[in-house]
Parts: C-alpha cells; sequence; structure tokens
C-alpha cells in the first residue's frame, strides 16, 4: 500500500524556497509543492538565540521518495542544517492520493512499469492459449470426464468461469472492496453446471473470449497496479501458474 508525507523546509529567502519547490516537482518528486512567507522563526544556534525571517516550501509526496528529496534540497539549501520534516497523511480524497502516486512517477520508471505490465499480460496470453491447445489436443485424442477427474471440457469451463470472476472481482478489489472468501469447490461446481452438456468447441470459445475480456479489463489498470504485493499483478501470476498446471495435466493425461 502507497504511504503519502507532507514534507515542510523553510529558507532564507523567498527565491530560494521557490528554487526547491520549482525543482521537486519537475524532477518528479513531488506532485505539489508551495510556498508560503515571510515568516519570523526564533531559534538556538550554535550556542546563541537567533531570530530570521523564512519561507517555507511545503511538499506533497509519497513515503518512499524522502530520502531523495532530502538529499536534492540538501544540495541546494543555504543551511547548514535545513530543518527538512516529515508527517504522514494519515486520510485525503482518494481521487488526490491518486494524483500523488501518478505524478510522482519518473517517465523512465512509467516506461518500465508499462514493459513489465505488458510482459505479465503476454504471459496470460501465452498460458491460456497453451491450456487451450492442450485441452483441444487431449479432445481429439478422445479424452473425456471420468468420474470426478474432469476432462478437457471440464478444466476448460473452469478456467472461463474464474476469468469472468475476475473481471468483476479485480477492480472492485482494487477499488477497496471487502476481499470475499470464495468456495472453490462449490464455485468450480456451479461452472460445471453451467456449462450443461454444451460442446467442447462452444466451452473453448467461451473461455477464449473471456480470457480476452479479462485481458483487456486488466489492460485499462493504472501501470503501477503490476507490481508483486498488489492484487491484479498477483492474481495475474496465480492464473498463469494454475493455466500451465492444468495444461501439463491434459498433456499427461492418457486416452
Amino acid at each position: 500500500m502507497n504511504k503519502f508525507i507532507q514534507i515542510t523546509v523553510a529558507i532564507d529567502s523567498e527565491d530560494g524556497a521557490h528554487r526547491i519547490a520549482q525543482m521537486l516537482v519537475e524532477e518528479r518528486l513531488a506532485a505539489s509543492t508551495w510556498v508560503s512567507g515571510p515568516i519570523t522563526s526564533r531559534y538556538w544556534w550554535k550556542d546563541r538565540l537567533a531570530k530570521s525571517t523564512e519561507w517555507v516550501c511545503t511538499i506533497k509526496t509519497r513515503e518512499c521518495l524522502f530520502s531523495k528529496i532530502e538529499q536534492a534540497i540538501k544540495e541546494v539549501h543555504t543551511y547548514e542544517v535545513p530543518g527538512i520534516l516529515a508527517v504522514p497523511i494519515v486520510a485525503g480524497s482518494q481521487d488526490y492520493l491518486d494524483w500523488i502516486q501518478c505524478e510522482t512517477i519518473s517517465t523512465e520508471t512509467r516506461d518500465q512499469e508499462r514493459m513489465a505490465k505488458e510482459q505479465l499480460l503476454q504471459e496470460l496470453v501465452n498460458s491460456h492459449e497453451r491450456l487451450i491447445a492442450s485441452a483441444t489436443t487431449a479432445h481429439e485424442r478422445g479424452v473425456t470426464r471420468d468420474g470426478e477427474k474432469w476432462g478437457p471440457r471440464e478444466v476448460v469451463a473452469h478456467i472461463a468461469g474464474w476469468e469472468a470472476n475476475a473481471i468483476r472481482r479485480v477492480p472492485n478489489a482494487l477499488a477497496g472492496a471487502p476481499f470475499t472468501k470464495y468456495d472453490q469447490e462449490a464455485f468450480n461446481n456451479v461452472v460445471i453446471t453451467l456449462v450443461g452438456d454444451q460442446s467442447f468447441e462452444k466451452v473453448r470459445d467461451i473461455l477464449r473470449q473471456t480470457y480476452q475480456r479479462d485481458v483487456e479489463m486488466l489492460r485499462k489498470l493504472d501501470d503501477s497496479a503490476f507490481v508483486p504485493g498488489n492484487y491484479a499483478y498477483d492474481r495475474t501470476k496465480a492464473a498463469i501458474s494454475h493455466n500451465h498446471e492444468h495444461a501439463q495435466e491434459l498433456d499427461d493425461c492418457d486416452d
């Protein structure tokens, strides 16, 4: 989960405060800055009571960027010990926090995240197509359901059901909806029942159409969602692994 902070730092000139504010926004270390002042400061410095006129730069950003911001400020600040202080943003408009998140990502990072996202989505597509190919080959060999052991038609229907579920579940989870734990066996039984006596070819077409809709939904999500620990990423990786497991089982099954 992203954490957000507000940083303040005072400096002895208005131009100096604006320089810091401009630098941090341009480098995308901050989504927003503002300069306020003049203010009067009183403080101890080297055993003497001091008084000075200062301007304050206020910075809104992500907690993970604090060290970079601190270093950037120190490089241009006129003080020997600049007062760089951060406080957590404990609550805020989600739209505004999303904006801070979006605007504090460098172009290079955005490109890397976009590439990682597209690579992951291509892996998802490939895993589905491998499953479909394995299921088709098993079907053509005459493999069918044997008691509780699924045949290729049931495996394909099972995956189609979970992909259809993901189209709704993933966006809801990212929006903060409460996580509902499924009874997987009951869910699978419902999906197999709904398939009824539809042909393998029909069920295969349903899977392909459904996973393509799932991929399209995922592609619309922000690139930053596709990192380990985020539900969209973790669920997609799990789906890829699950597809390959079923494909291998179908490859290994006897006629």
